[in-house]
């Protein structure tokens, strides 16, 4: 079976209400692995995360977009170059700076929660995370109801959707998605505070 990022919205929409269920299953459990994670930040090594930050800053990428920041974004692939750090180490630090909000993706487009989802198929984008963002939101917005907590803790709440769907795409397998050569990151504010 594909992953979500890997459907157009055609495939999307012609899932059933368990293959969907079943994909929003696996934003749940990768969500509560990595909200776990996100308190490792306490075992990184201070040195490793400013190494880490100022090769966001000084990596050179083939490929860097300049969008409402100080900094621009830049390939991972080009920052792990400049690290020096062993790549496993290196995904790890990535993978915990994300969920702690010193690195932030470059986004295409956002998708706010309130904006109806039109039909689209999106080839050529220099963000890596759009088709999976997009795929949340289509389901978000067809199949609201599949994202209430009942459906995973056992407990109806109500307005719990929207929740759930934030949580699934900050913490869910778009994490996965970052954590790749080709994502394009860059210095949140918490990260440039860091590095100065």
């Amino acid at each position: 079976m594909k992953e979500l990022a890997d459907l157009n919205y055609k495939e999307l929409d012609s899932l059933s209400v368990e293959e969907k269920l079943k994909f929003l299953e696996e934003e749940f459990n990768m969500y509560e692995m990595n909200s776990q994670l996100q308190y490792d930040i306490s075992q990184l090594s201070e040195n490793n995360i400013i190494k880490f930050l100022e090769s966001v800053v000084n990596g050179k990428s083939n490929f860097e977009v300049t969008q409402a920041g100080e900094y621009p974004a830049k390939k991972v692939a080009g920052i792990y170059k400049h690290a020096n750090i062993e790549e496993s180490e290196f995904f790890e630090l990535l993978r915990i700076l994300y969920l702690n909000d010193y690195v932030e993706v470059f986004k295409y487009k956002e998708f706010h929660i309130e904006e109806e989802s039109v039909n689209s198929i999106f080839d050529n984008t220099p963000d890596n995370t759009h088709q999976h963002r997009y795929n949340l939101h289509r389901l978000y917005k067809t199949s609201k109801e599949l994202f209430n907590e009942e459906n995973y803790n056992g407990m109806e709440n109500k307005g719990s959707e929207a929740t759930m769907y934030y949580k699934f795409l900050k913490y869910g397998t778009i994490v996965d998605k970052i954590c790749s050569y080709n994502t394009l990151i860059r210095l949140s504010n918490k990260g440039i505070v860091t590095v100065k």
